[in-house]
């Protein structure tokens, strides 16, 4: 097996090409992480296989198509109020690197951004200012936060949005691809939901129509289909793709429950391993509920378990 010093600076490589040439990305792992399978022993012993585990593991990656993608796929991450906030009219991408803005509450980028090909801003807290541009190549998804007036997505741009607060004079330029996913959709008064299947996205050819809805984070979102590509309105171009995903109502989170099976029990512990090999986050697997998956979980974790 390659060391992941090794392996890390191909996968970057690889993603950079497929990200910059627009292709669809494949849901499945690029690298699958062993499977560990475990004795009923005592904490103690648990907490040193895991540390043993983690020390001796691949780190893992995984790219979606939509939705925020592993970060250690990304040559520069910035991430938002950690890293000092973006100020007026930043650009970044375009260069043949990938960057990745992770925004947070209390992190903010300011007017007038762009995003060029290969940068990744995804957004589930603080603000994004008025005059957002993600230009071709690049991608943006939003799951909380506010975002201001004037957020333009040029051709080829990927826009996913499940939550937040969207300014007027959102603009869907052509061959963009904006996708909405909440629930309550009404289309020209008319409500969509018995026509969806829950997760799987339902295009909008309608133009000239009020688009109505409730995000998954409960956000209201109401936005005029114009075709006018005017100053002070809403626009989304015939030739944008525009989707709805009517998805469910947040399961019940039980800390510790890293497979999601409803119950917490040592067949957690491989699920919980992989979030710290892969570095991602899984609130199940936040046990000490700091916002974020890193080793002082583990005592938390062992805690929750050892009492179920």
């Amino acid at each position: 097996m390659l060391p992941t010093s090794n392996v890390l600076p191909l996968v970057r490589a690889c993603y950079r090409y497929f990200k910059t040439a627009q292709c669809i990305l494949p849901k499945s792992p690029l690298f699958q992480t062993h499977e560990v399978v475990m004795n009923r022993r005592s904490p103690l012993f648990l907490l040193g296989l895991l540390g043993l585990t983690l020390l001796a593991s691949p780190v893992a990656a995984q790219v979606f198509d939509a939705g925020p993608s592993d970060s250690n796929l990304f040559d520069t991450v910035i991430n938002l109020p950690t890293d000092p906030n973006i100020r007026d009219f930043a650009e970044f991408g375009g260069d043949g690197s990938t960057t990745q803005i992770n925004v947070s509450d209390g992190g903010s980028i300011d007017e007038f951004f762009s995003g060029f090909s290969g940068v990744e801003v995804n957004v589930s807290g603080g603000n994004l200012a008025n005059f957002f541009y993600a230009f071709p190549g690049s991608e943006v998804n939003i799951s909380g936060g506010n975002v201001g007036i004037c957020f333009d997505a040029f051709p080829t741009s990927l826009v996913n949005i499940s939550g937040g607060t969207i300014g007027q004079n959102f603009r869907a330029q052509p061959d963009s691809e904006i996708n909405l996913f909440g629930s309550d959709f009404v289309l020209d008064g008319v409500s969509l939901d018995a026509s969806l299947t829950p997760g799987e996205a339902f295009t909008i050819t309608d133009r000239l129509v009020t688009l109505s809805m409730l995000l998954a984070d409960g956000s209201p979102l109401s936005v005029e289909l114009n075709v006018v590509n005017m100053t002070n309105a809403n626009f989304f171009s015939p030739e944008a793709t525009l989707t709805v995903t009517l998805v469910s109502a947040a399961p019940e989170i039980i800390l510790g429950d890293c497979n999601q099976d409803g119950v917490v029990d040592f067949s957690d512990i491989p699920a919980f391993i992989d979030v710290l090999i892969a570095g991602s986050f899984l609130e199940e697997a936040d046990c000490d509920v700091d916002g974020e998956v890193t080793f002082s979980d583990i005592p938390s974790f062992i805690a929750i378990l050892s009492a179920s």
